[in-house]
């Protein structure tokens, strides 16, 4: 990916398992409506992204329950992104499907859904490993670490 220097330094591990492994990469918008993702239906391997951390985040109220349910058990892994991207978490979304084979689910949200999100896919899928990058919580002050 050195020919795409402008990348963000987070995208380049999921456009080098796209152009690199044949990993189908789905972006989803929040829509009410039921969608078949073509990317995510026995499709493998894939990395879908759910792109809800706008100024105004909608959570998984944003999204059909049933198509995004039916997404939620054709993944292997996900992750719930609420701080700035970590480019370590992107590039182990992109090996799993890139090795593996399997598919991956990347939420990005805003601090004030990821708990919301990550209870979301547990209540889904209660076997889903998820991995959660959240902000540290502001210290109170007079509180002891």
């Amino acid at each position: 990916m050195n020919d795409v220097p402008q990348t963000a330094e987070h995208l380049k591990a999921l456009l080098t398992a796209s152009q690199d492994f044949g990993v189908r990469l789905c972006v989803l918008m929040p829509q009410s409506a039921p969608t078949a993702f073509p990317s995510a239906n026995n499709h493998r391997p894939f990395i879908a992204i759910v792109l809800d951390d706008d100024e105004c985040p909608v959570g998984p109220n944003g999204f059909d329950r049933e198509s995004f349910s039916a997404l939620v058990q054709t993944v292997d892994c996900a992750a719930v992104v609420s701080t700035a991207p970590v480019p370590d978490i992107y590039k182990l979304m992109a090996l799993m499907p890139s090795y593996l084979r399997a598919g991956t689910l990347i939420i990005e949200t805003r601090a004030s859904h990821d708990l919301e999100w990550a209870r979301f896919l547990q209540g889904l899928k209660p076997n889903l490993p998820i991995i959660c990058s959240t902000p540290e919580p502001k210290k109170m002050m007079g509180a002891q670490a």
